[in-house]
């Protein structure tokens, strides 16, 4: 099992559930949720009618809005894209 983050803001962690959520009173939707990871705290909640990219932006804006950036920035690694890399000058004869 892997360890917690040390402090808040370094991980976010953003998931969404589909359920009955207003037991028949409503349509089915999805809730999504932001949490902190060193601290389990619920940064942002938001409904939707179901998971998609779109839904996921206006949670971010959300959690955006009330805390601002969060302090850590995934490794471009982990996420499975390659990092951009500026081509170089060519340097003069020394």
């Amino acid at each position: 099992m892997r360890q917690r983050r040390a402090c808040f803001g370094e991980l976010e962690q953003m998931d969404g559930t589909d359920h009955d959520w207003f037991e028949g009173s409503g349509e089915r939707c999805s809730l999504l949720v932001m949490i902190d990871d060193a601290t389990g705290m619920l940064g942002a909640l938001h409904f939707v009618a179901e998971e998609s990219f779109f839904g996921y932006c206006a949670l971010l804006r959300q959690y955006l809005a009330a805390h601002g950036r969060p302090a850590g920035r995934p490794g471009l690694r982990r996420i499975g894209a390659e990092p951009v890399r500026r081509a170089r000058r060519p340097r003069p004869f020394q």
